[in-house]
């Protein structure tokens, strides 16, 4: 689902009982830096936001500078440092010309781009996980009446018949799809996680494969923080885990964020350094 990159979903083996994640993949007490990263500079010098394909060997940057969603692989699974640019693009310009949050279905036909008109806009990938065959879906939402400030991030459950968008300066808010990945059949469901008591300015998120953790970037305090669901993908039922993780090392601007499926790894964009920062969860 939508644990890896915000915004998507994953594919999962429905054959005999789902396996539990192990909570500490989920965990930020014991994570750490891998000493890998990858510069998208030549693309775009302030990269806004990350989403991975499911299985590891596709990543998409968005960029505020040209208002692009770029297209890397990467030749070992997860393994940013192994990434390389495709070559492949989609401008977002003409809906949003401020972009700020990237979202990604879980089948990679459909993207979601949000940014200072406070609205979210959909596009349709004609071959799945093809950045270069996108076009803009004429299908759109607005947060305006919810959200104070600039929606900075975007997630689904696993499904996608939820969604939860980041605010810069008041949280993170849930949407309830009528259809699935349709963002033109959104309302709000009146649930909200306010995270202000521990971050000033909030600028990415990323809920968990279970739908149990969800993951904020703190961008004043240069930190990941996490917060707990005790009913799953139901925000109101969310609180601060009192984990978190200092990236300062690495990005002292961050401003996307992504998880692997299974939680044991992390990814940080940033426009200090204009890379992709890579952590393991767990060791």
């Amino acid at each position: 689902p939508s644990a890896y990159p915000s915004g998507a979903g994953a594919e999962i083996d429905t054959k005999g009982a789902i396996a539990n994640i192990p909570e500490e993949f989920f965990s930020l007490s014991s994570a750490s830096y891998d000493n890998k990263s990858f510069i998208v500079a030549s693309q775009d010098s302030s990269p806004e936001e990350i989403r991975f394909k499911p299985d590891g060997t596709k990543f998409y940057i968005l960029g505020f500078t040209n208002d692009r969603v770029y297209q890397y692989a990467m030749s070992t699974a997860w393994d940013v440092s192994t990434a390389s640019y495709e070559n492949k693009n989609f401008s977002v310009n003409t809906q949003e010309a401020n972009p700020q949050a990237l979202g990604v279905s879980s089948d990679g036909t459909k993207f979601y781009v949000a940014g200072q008109t406070d609205n979210v806009y959909q596009y349709t990938l004609s071959t799945p996980w093809d950045a270069s065959t996108a076009s803009y879906a004429n299908k759109s939402f607005s947060t305006g009446s919810q959200i104070s400030g600039v929606p900075w991030g975007i997630d689904f459950d696993d499904t996608g018949t939820k969604m939860y968008v980041i605010s810069d300066e008041s949280g993170v808010f849930q949407y309830t799809l009528s259809t699935a990945w349709d963002v033109s059949t959104a309302s709000y469901a009146n649930k909200t996680l306010d995270t202000t008591v521990q971050a000033t300015y909030s600028t990415s998120g990323a809920i968990s494969s279970d739908g149990l953790s969800l993951f904020v970037i703190d961008l004043t305090g240069d930190r990941v923080l996490k917060y707990t669901l005790s009913t799953a993908f139901d925000l109101a039922t969310a609180s601060y885990s009192n984990e978190s993780l200092d990236v300062s090392s690495q990005e002292n601007t961050p401003y996307g964020i992504a998880i692997k499926v299974d939680g044991s790894k992390l990814y940080i964009t940033g426009t200090q350094n204009d890379s992709v920062q890579q952590y393991s969860t767990s060791t």
